[in-house]
């Protein structure tokens, strides 16, 4: 069980977000290098984040929709014979 913790749970998570953390301060640090607002460098970061935010969705998106064709292509190929069949091996 502490196995199982260590690959997919809390402490992997916290890992997560403790780089997103040092990325995001990181952006932050040589945007406000390059800017003196500190005002600009906040919206830049905010605008950055929505980017990658949507850039993720999008390829999260994708990679459903070809999953969804993959099963609509499997199940167009199985006759009513093939799942009697496998309905009936029960």
């Amino acid at each position: 069980m502490l196995n199982r913790l260590d690959s997919g749970g809390l402490d992997s998570r916290l890992r997560r977000f403790r780089r997103a953390q040092t990325f995001a301060l990181e952006q932050l640090l040589t945007i406000h290098s390059v800017s003196s607002d500190l005002r600009w460098a906040l919206i830049e970061l905010v605008l950055r984040s929505i980017a990658a935010m949507l850039t993720a969705a999008g390829k999260h998106l994708v990679f459903r929709s070809r999953r969804l064709v993959k099963r609509a292509r499997l199940a167009a190929h199985l006759t009513p014979a093939d799942t009697m069949v496998a309905a009936g091996g029960r």
